[in-house]
């Protein structure tokens, strides 16, 4: 049974990057991180809250197997849709996070050049037409830092007094 999904097209350009271009097989088998949380969305029940449901752009196929059909009754809702969407806007966020994290990091080395590794990250995602901009993700990886900066060193004052 093949399931489309509505998204935005920074979702779109990363989930089929990340999937192969191929649709997402929802089973036993596949573990990925987007294949688990659209088996998610789709077989709890709504929670009927009121989401703001902008026009998608773009479409995903899921492929979902005929046993999972059978045992569940699935429910794509507008709220579904957007969770999902913020999910994997969540998700591209994170993974960008972590790889400047860890490069910010690594002990005497210069620090690494964020604009080149931005750049680089929505090259490789086919990231530049989207919504996403270069310049609204590094506003949210330096407001990211600042929470963390904040949080750690009152810990680490804490641990030395």
């Amino acid at each position: 049974m093949v399931i489309k999904i509505p998204v935005s097209s920074e979702v779109y350009y990363w989930v089929h990057q990340e999937m192969g271009g191929k649709p997402v097989q929802i089973n036993a088998h596949n573990s990925h991180v987007i294949a688990d949380k659209i088996y998610d969305l789709l077989t709890r029940p709504s929670r009927y809250e009121e989401y703001p449901y902008p026009k998608f752009s773009h479409v995903i196929s899921v492929q979902v197997c005929e046993r999972t059909v059978k045992i569940c009754s699935f429910d794509l809702s507008d709220e579904k849709v957007f969770r999902f969407n913020q999910f994997v806007r969540q998700l591209i966020q994170d993974r960008l996070f972590l790889m400047l994290d860890v490069l910010w990091n690594i002990p005497g080395r210069q620090r690494p050049n964020i604009t080149r590794i931005i750049a680089e990250y929505m090259d490789g995602y086919n990231l530049q037409g989207s919504g996403m901009t270069y310049d609204a993700l590094k506003k949210a990886y330096y407001r990211y830092r600042r929470t963390r900066l904040t949080s750690t060193v009152p810990a680490i004052a804490a641990r030395v007094a």
